[in-house]
């Protein structure tokens, strides 16, 4: 139903009618005007009948334009809402994107140490590849612990990263045995080799089992031997 408002503005319309609408409405009258009616009568009935049309077509008409108006407002408010929705999410997406991913790396090697400096590489080219969205914090001197508990906390998870040698990893994946058994490799060149082809590979990808991956490998030098008396020249030596 019409609102009051729309009610007042109908029968405000219907007590005044434009100069205009008076032609209208006359003609309308003659057209419709029986030839042998009375013409006082039939006019006036008709003029009524004609102008509560009228008022009831301009009520409509006035309705569908205030319906019309209330779903547009409602239209508009509800494309605001969602704009703002997704201009939140948008932020909110921003935000968790500029948040700076920190890993822990340890190892029990002094600060003046080559392999520390290498370390301090990586932080800094991690950074520089990340757009510092990635920080790699450094623990030397065996801060966190011996390089067996550095092991540990690589296993559940405290640590990202650390460096550690071939005899502690051992007791954990017993092909490491391999770096401490004499006579293994021919020559630098053999043992380089062996390192970057497959085997080497494989022998990185072999403490998964115990929730840790070999990412790549320092070359801390070859055991020396002494003796007193004589020189080792075969495993019997």
């Amino acid at each position: 139903m019409p609102s009051s408002g729309l009610k007042s503005h109908g029968c405000a319309r219907k007590t005044w009618l434009c100069s205009k609408d008076m032609f209208a409405l006359e003609r309308e009258v003659q057209r419709r005007r029986p030839r042998d009616a009375p013409v006082a009568a039939t006019d006036a009935n008709m003029r009524e009948e004609i102008r509560e049309k009228r008022v009831e077509s301009l009520s409509k008409e006035i309705l569908s334009k205030e319906i019309m108006k209330r779903f547009m407002n409602d239209l508009a408010k509800s494309v605001r809402i969602a704009a703002a929705c997704c201009l939140s999410l948008w932020l909110f997406g921003c935000a968790q994107q500029e948040e700076t991913r920190v890993l822990h790396m340890g190892h029990t090697l002094e600060t003046g140490h080559p392999v520390h400096q290498a370390m301090l590489h990586i932080r800094d080219r991690l950074a520089e590849y990340s757009a510092g969205q990635m920080r790699l914090e450094v623990y030397p001197s065996g801060q966190l612990g011996n390089e067996r508990e550095l092991i540990e906390l690589l296993q559940i998870g405290s640590l990202a990263m650390t460096k550690v040698s071939a005899s502690p990893l051992e007791g954990f994946v017993p092909i490491m045995q391999i770096f401490n058994s004499p006579y293994v490799f021919r020559d630098q060149a053999h043992y380089q080799a062996v390192l970057d082809g497959e085997i080497g590979r494989q022998i990185l990808d072999a403490p998964r089992s115990v929730r840790l991956k070999g990412l790549g490998y320092y070359d801390a030098g070859s055991r020396s031997f002494y003796t007193v008396d004589r020189p080792v020249l075969e495993p019997a030596d």
